[in-house]
């Protein structure tokens, strides 16, 4: 406890509970005067210093305002601001940025603002082409290469971006790269017997100019 010449008490040192009320008594000139004090903890908001998230992603940031802070203020400089609650902040992003999240928690006496920076991730290219139709037995799937995990839905090796189709069915990967972001994509596949279709009889077919040294018609 130390007192300056204007006989302004101040009490230091550290505190570790929630904020109290407390009667401090002061030995004055003339007699003993009390104050009616509140003794705040020491404001300590903790964030994270980066967050990476995925494009469309939307993120809840938490807040650790120990310290027992009266009141919170959020800002996000790029993001879609979705609500908010004292020491949480949802937010959306529907684009690819860097976006800086602020928090700002006060006891009334004091103050003190913490920041975090978020990396808003696209997500994996996944194309397996359009619909199409095989005269084969079996057709070979190709997810590309952005990923690190590919599920076919099939239970087999999760690290394989080719996958064999065996029958006419609809087939959906599901892709997962390597800042844990995921995107999916599907393909209607006919297998068709191409072996047994009818045949054509054509009686007579014209071939000019013969000799060709070039190219000829077909009639």
């Amino acid at each position: 406890i130390t007192v300056d010449n204007d006989f302004n008490v101040y009490v230091g040192g550290y505190h570790s509970d929630d904020a109290i009320w407390d009667t401090l008594t002061i030995n004055a000139f003339s007699g003993y005067d009390a104050y009616l004090a509140k003794l705040f903890p020491p404001l300590t908001p903790d964030m994270s210093d980066s967050l990476d998230v995925c494009l469309n992603d939307t993120l809840l940031i938490v807040g650790d305002g120990w310290g027992s802070p009266l009141t919170y203020s959020w800002e996000s400089e790029s993001g879609d601001v979705v609500s908010s609650t004292a020491d949480s902040l949802f937010v959306h992003y529907p684009d690819i940025m860097e976006d800086s999240v602020t928090m700002i928690v006060s006891n009334g006496y004091d103050s003190v603002t913490v920041g975090v920076t978020v990396i808003v991730n696209d997500l994996p290219i996944v194309d397996l082409g359009p619909d199409s139709t095989y005269c084969e037995a079996s057709a070979i799937l190709n997810a590309g290469s952005d990923g690190v995990y590919y599920d076919w839905g099939s239970g087999d090796s999760m690290y394989d971006s080719v996958f064999v189709a065996t029958s006419t069915g609809e087939y959906i990967v599901s892709v997962q790269d390597e800042n844990g972001c995921v995107n999916s994509d599907s393909i209607q596949v006919s297998l068709v017997d191409c072996t047994n279709l009818d045949e054509f009889y054509i009686a007579e077919i014209g071939l000019f100019p013969n000799p060709a040294t070039d190219h000829f018609f077909i009639t």
